[in-house]
């Protein structure tokens, strides 16, 4: 039977703080969301793996991203208590726990009903999350606007609606994949312009809803 609190120890020892994160906030938050649970059922035993793992092998598939990528991600956004953060394609909600255990407001985001049904009941114990069911290019708008916004994915084109949704001084982390390579960008809005930082190369596949038939690329 696996120790999944050991595994959990291991996988910050080993895994994340190796790949530069050193936010005490994050690293708490990290060790307080048991990540098996947000694994689909019976893959419990995947969910310390240093790969991405299957969450929805349907025609738009959801990985949980592996932990030294989304760790790096959510340090990159600099999540603070109060903060209020668009967590797009949440899966069951594993980034979405991190970051409510930071102490963020977090709407999470999920456009397969299934995966936000269960989403629904693995955060049901986190008030300040909302799932919400809805498209992941447009977001959401009407729940915004935010400091901060995470895609849990790659996308080929990242839509101009999402950049809109961030508060000047927000910023937006997503995995972008420009041919053969694919890194971690961070996006920060200052009025209408926007600033572009390239984190660590990451490989995670696209999303379906962010292939090259999206309106806009920045």
């Amino acid at each position: 039977m696996v120790d999944f609190e050991q595994a959990r120890l291991n996988m910050i020892n080993s895994q994340i703080r190796p790949c530069d994160v050193k936010d005490p906030l994050v690293l708490q938050a990290i060790l307080g969301v048991p990540r098996e649970l947000y694994v689909a059922p019976g893959k419990e035993a995947y969910a310390y793996i240093d790969q991405n793992v299957l969450l929805s092998d349907g025609a738009d598939k959801r990985f949980m991203l592996q932990p030294m990528v989304i760790s790096r991600m959510i340090q990159a956004l600099e999540v603070a208590p109060g903060d209020k953060v668009l967590d797009v394609a949440c899966g069951y909600g594993y980034s979405s726990a991190v970051m409510a255990g930071i102490g963020a407001e977090v709407v999470a985001l999920e456009a397969d009903e299934a995966l936000a049904e269960g989403a629904r009941e693995k955060l049901s114990s986190h008030k300040n999350v909302s799932v919400v069911t809805g498209d992941l290019v447009t977001g959401g708008a009407k729940y915004g606007p935010y400091d901060a916004i995470l895609v849990n994915g790659a996308v080929a084109e990242l839509p101009e609606e999402l950049l809109k949704q961030l508060k000047d001084g927000g910023r937006l982390v997503a995995i972008q994949s420009e041919g053969a390579v694919s890194r971690v960008v961070l996006h920060t809005r200052s009025g209408d312009a926007f600033g572009r930082l390239e984190i660590i190369d990451a490989s995670a596949p696209i999303l379906q809803a962010f292939h090259k038939d999206s309106a806009f690329v920045f």
